[in-house]
């Protein structure tokens, strides 16, 4: 053995399935993870329940943004299945194959709600009169229906046998590992699935904001003459969410683009798969950030989830202070009364 080996043997912390060493780095990056699919579960869940609650929801498209905060929830549980499996370092092929399978199936969903969203302000913001037609609640609920079927029958198929012949470790490398299990074309093929939506996001919403410009002086005008109405304010915000949410989507979600395309590329050969692993865990760390901004997002533009963020999260303070408040008049009146001062006496 050595010294390299002595370095590692002194770095483990303690030994699991197979033979594996959890190191401290190892082991603070699964707990800060565990800690991210915690809340990444809390917010959505909130933002899910308080659309849910909507007895009249402002939008029509409230139905697209309660299935990609579904996404982003069912994310939240993806990243603490993946924790699990990394502190436990389980070696199973087709386990490997269905939790890789469950988690492109959630990031293609999450990228075809956002294309729904943009094709639905696109039609509200270019095509206003048609849009009460076009855009109907049983036209999305057919939208999210069937995004999240053809998620599904894509996201499975390397479930069903479309992998590599990886069925036993390769030198170095881990039974289990992304670029490992996943065939090379499958992965071109979830590589175009990924630009496709992005690209049509970006012409349409390129269309809305040089739209938006050519009116803003007109806007101008009629808000200075006639008070727009409600609903026109109302459109035009949550257009502005959309955007953030797909801006902040394409950013948190490029890294592990790019290095998807360089693997299928063939720039990374010279790395294993393990390594190309640990590359990933970066990269996809950003991605699965992305589920927690989202609600986020939705408490500072919408103002239900705001509402609800604030009962929720500024409740807990302000019960603090009522209890200290009346734990010190209880104190005070106890004290008066063994010194024999009626309460009324010093009231008046």
């Amino acid at each position: 053995m050595n010294a390299s080996d002595d370095t590692e043997e002194e770095d483990v912390l303690f030994y699991v399935l197979n033979g594996y060493g959890v190191t401290v780095s190892y082991l603070i990056i699964n707990i800060v993870t565990m800690i991210l699919g915690v809340m990444i579960l809390f917010l959505n869940f909130l933002v899910i329940d308080t659309i849910r609650r909507k007895h009249e929801l402002t939008n029509t498209a409230d139905v697209l943004l309660l299935s990609l905060a579904l996404a982003d929830f069912l994310t939240g549980i993806l990243v603490l299945y993946n924790t699990a499996y990394t502190m436990t370092n389980f070696q199973n092929s087709l386990e490997c194959r269905f939790r890789y399978s469950l988690l492109l199936t959630v990031a293609i969903s999450s990228g075809f709600h956002l294309l729904a969203l943009t094709i639905d302000r696109y039609i509200k913001i270019i095509k206003p009169l048609h849009y009460s037609r076009l855009c109907k609640r049983s036209t999305f609920l057919t939208t999210c229906i069937s995004v999240w079927i053809f998620a599904i029958l894509v996201g499975l198929v390397p479930t069903f046998g479309w992998k590599n012949n990886y069925e036993e470790t390769n030198g170095d490398d881990l039974l289990c590992s992304f670029f490992g299990t996943l065939h090379e074309d499958y992965l071109r093929m979830i590589v175009v699935l990924f630009f496709i939506p992005v690209i049509l996001m970006l012409i349409l919403y390129s269309h809305i904001f040089k739209v938006a410009h050519r009116h803003s002086r007109q806007i101008a005008v009629q808000e200075r003459t006639v008070h727009p109405h409600a609903k026109d304010k109302l459109s035009w915000k949550f257009t502005k969410t959309i955007s953030i949410i797909i801006g902040v989507y394409l950013l948190m979600w490029l890294p592990t683009g790019i290095l998807v395309i360089l693997n299928v590329e063939g720039k990374l050969y010279h790395k294993s798969n393990s390594d190309k692993g640990v590359i990933l865990i970066y990269t996809s760390g950003l991605a699965f950030f992305n589920s927690l901004l989202d609600p986020i997002i939705y408490a500072f533009q919408i103002s239900s989830v705001k509402k609800r963020f604030k009962s929720v999260f500024c409740c807990s303070k302000q019960n603090s202070v009522e209890n200290q408040i009346c734990t010190v008049g209880y104190t005070t009146n106890m004290v008066l009364i063994k010194s024999g001062v009626h309460i009324e006496t010093i009231n008046t």
